[in-house]
C-alpha cells in the first residue's frame, strides 16, 4: 500500500468517527449542556479532515 493509499484510509476512518459522533451528539437533547459546542468542534474537526484529503492525483489540495 502506498503512502497515499495509507493516509487516505487513516483519514477515512477519522471522518468516519467524527461523523458518528455528531450523530450521537445530535441525538443529544437540546438542553444538555455544551451540544451545540460539541457540534461545532465536531463539524470542524470534520471540515479539517476532508481538507487533509490528498487529491487522486496524489498531492495535497490546499
Amino acid at each position: 500500500m502506498t503512502t497515499f493509499q495509507e493516509n487516505n484510509e487513516v483519514l477515512s476512518r477519522n471522518e468516519f468517527l467524527a461523523t458518528e459522533l455528531l450523530k450521537i451528539v445530535n441525538s443529544l437533547p437540546g438542553f444538555f449542556p455544551l451540544k451545540e459546542e460539541f457540534e461545532g468542534k465536531l463539524n470542524d474537526l470534520r471540515s479539517v479532515i476532508q481538507g487533509l484529503r490528498p487529491t487522486s492525483h496524489g498531492n495535497w489540495s490546499y
